[in-house]
């Protein structure tokens, strides 16, 4: 199978940057989706009218098209339209393919592919929310409008049993409100928010009491609370306190602290990253492939018809050349004369000069009769033969252009498959370290419940049994924790003596890697160590952050010592691609450059490449804080590079 947009593509450096995949209810998906494809193309100030079925079109500077039908036994109708767009960019391939059964037992659906040069952001095509809006889409049992859907108390049922559909691609996203909350003002906001997701997820509003009465059917590791925005992935385990960490809550203090454009794309990009690892429906892959053939197939028939055509105009085939001729040229070349110039005919005018061949049209002749020999064989040299030589050159280069694009499609598949064997070492890497520190955190979790056992024994012993075992009050437990990174950045700003510098695009993008949340949780711990650490400066005593971990005084926050580096080592420090990216910001009152090398770091996660690293600068001699300038992927070195 040879894909023709493959054909188009370079070898390498492109991806997959938007993907939507949908059944339709109760329409005809190609009398429904080819009027919007052309008004989509004419809006981009394209030649729709140029664009037919069976061929290669040019509708634009730099822009190509394919349109290929196919119609089945069974009367089932397919459509796939192909797109090339080169810009300043890029190239930009579009690809749609929709697909009406000939059952009415089966779902009608639609497939549109955006591939992107590697590193650009695809926002959501004007062609899928064009499509969404005129098509009843769904996900699964989630309705895929391009805005959030208002659910009243009745339709919560329904809403739970979209929830938990397994089938679904992508995400849910359900924004819980209350009485005092005006609803259409947070109607408004979250469309704004999810713009980024139309066609990957769903979306839902529920009205003040629907939102209490999805409590209820949730229960309250589920719940969606009034004023939050919270998405849910496949696979929902309703009652489980850690399937309910993998479903992210976007709270009302991160809503209201982020800017709306870092909110929106982290959204878009978290809705990417779970529709795009999805395995497409095997139909769908099947339709597709013969799609695929078919547009080969009229490729070349197209390129045979071009080449005809371009034949039946030639002299050669012209009325006045015989249709066949024993031989245009004899065995031994004639002899070459010319004309004088000063030839008179018998009544003293001139006449015309007979015909002769210039050396030149021997040669060509001479050259044409070795190519006839070489594909024939001897044989006398007709005009039949020599229309036979163009038309097998014809299909010949028909043929090369077909090998060129299957050259390229194998690039494409061998740069996919070392993209997938690297992805595959990397989360073996990754499987191995997350191994390690789960068997670490098996042995503190031993360490504590043997300490926390021998205490009680202690304190049965003192008369003191129904203390050890009693429940804890309110007061006495554990506080809660950030359960993803964006939360963790609004909840930073509680903190006393630490401050944060760093990019939020970077740190939130850790949360694509860790959907439990427990490197947030981890790096929470962290930071309120280092705010500990001030404080306890602050009280008049003496030490370095690796001093007060290493000896954190009873009833405040520490952090494992072993997971602390004081600074870089001396390679890391002298070499520049090494340093830029750990010269981060600070006050101009505590650098007058606004940047600062931070090579103290806390090592929050061992996971392969990623392997999060929180750096920091200690500037407690100058104004009393801990500025935080990095939480993210591990930076360079000599390891990872």
């Amino acid at each position: 199978m040879v894909q023709y947009c493959q054909g188009w593509a370079e070898s390498g450096g492109r991806m997959l940057g938007y993907r939507t995949y949908f059944t339709v209810g109760g329409q005809d998906v190609l009398d429904t989706t080819l009027p919007q494809l052309f008004a989509w193309l004419k809006r981009k100030r394209y030649d729709a009218g140029e664009v037919r079925p069976g061929t290669v079109s040019t509708i634009g500077p730099g822009v190509e098209s394919v349109l290929t039908n196919m119609n089945d036994q069974d009367g089932s109708r397919s459509v796939l339209f192909q797109l090339r767009e080169k810009k300043e960019t890029g190239t930009w391939l579009t690809q749609l393919v929709a697909h009406q059964p000939g059952s009415p037992k089966r779902d009608p659906w639609v497939w549109l592919d955006v591939d992107n040069p590697e590193g650009r952001h695809v926002a959501v095509p004007r062609l899928a929310r064009a499509l969404l809006e005129v098509l009843d889409a769904r996900d699964g049992a989630a309705s895929l409008s391009p805005s959030a859907r208002m659910i009243g108390v009745d339709e919560v049922p329904e809403l739970l049993d979209a929830v938990r559909d397994e089938r679904r691609r992508g995400p849910v996203f359900v924004a819980g409100t209350h009485e005092a909350l005006p609803l259409q003002p947070w109607q408004d906001l979250t469309n704004g928010l999810l713009r980024e997701t139309t066609g990957l997820a769903s979306a839902y509003l529920l009205d003040a009491e629907a939102t209490e009465r999805f409590a209820d059917l949730t229960g309250r590791t589920h719940a969606v609370a009034p004023g939050t925005l919270r998405s849910f992935l496949r696979a929902v385990d309703l009652g489980d306190e850690v399937d309910a960490r993998r479903h992210r809550v976007l709270t009302t203090q991160s809503i209201v602290r982020e800017s709306g454009r870092r909110v929106v794309r982290m959204l878009g990009q978290r809705a990417r990253d779970t529709t795009l690892v999805q395995p497409l429906p095997a139909q769908a892959l099947r339709v597709e492939e013969r799609l695929l053939r078919q547009a080969d197939e009229d490729f070349l028939e197209q390129a045979r018809t071009s080449r005809r055509a371009r034949g039946a105009r030639s002299p050669a085939t012209t009325d006045a050349a015989p249709s066949t001729v024993t031989s245009i040229m004899p065995a031994t070349p004639p002899t070459i004369s010319a004309p004088s110039s000063g030839e008179l005919g018998g009544d003293g005018g001139p006449q015309p000069a007979s015909p002769t061949l210039t050396t030149t049209d021997v040669e060509l002749l001479a050259a044409l009769r070795t190519v006839a020999d070489t594909v024939y064989g001897p044989a006398p040299l007709t005009v039949d033969l020599v229309l036979e030589l163009g038309q097998q050159a014809q299909d010949s280069a028909s043929l090369q252009e077909l090998k060129q694009r299957m050259r390229h499609e194998t690039e494409g598949l061998q740069l996919r498959v070392t993209e997938l064997r690297t992805d595959a070492t990397e989360l073996g890497q990754r499987l191995e370290d997350e191994q390690a520190e789960h068997a670490q955190t098996a042995v503190d979790l031993r360490e504590a419940q043997a300490e926390l056992q021998a205490l009680r024994v202690r304190m049965l012993a003192n008369d003191q049994g129904d203390a050890a075992w009693a429940p804890l009050n309110a007061d006495e437990q554990a506080e809660p924790v950030p359960d993803s990174f964006d939360s963790l950045l609004a909840t930073i700003e509680t903190l006393n003596h630490v401050r944060w510098t760093g990019d939020d695009d970077v740190t939130v993008g850790l949360d694509a890697k860790d959907p439990l949340g427990r490197w947030a949780a981890t790096t929470w711990d962290a930071l309120r160590a280092l705010d500990a650490y001030v404080a306890w400066r602050l009280d008049g005593n003496q030490g370095s952050v690796d001093h007060y971990l290493r000896n954190t005084p009873q009833g405040m926050h520490g952090f494992s010592a072993n997971r602390h580096a004081a600074d870089e080592t001396d390679s890391v420090r002298s070499t520049a691609k090494y340093a830029e990216p750990r010269t981060l910001p600070v006050p101009d009152t505590v650098e007058p450059a606004g940047r600062v090398f931070m090579g103290a770091h806390l090592r929050i996660a061992k996971s392969g490449m990623t392997s999060p690293r929180l750096h920091y600068h200690d500037a407690y001699e100058t104004d009393r804080k801990i500025y935080v300038g990095y939480i993210g992927p591990h930076l360079p070195s000599r390891r990872t590079n």
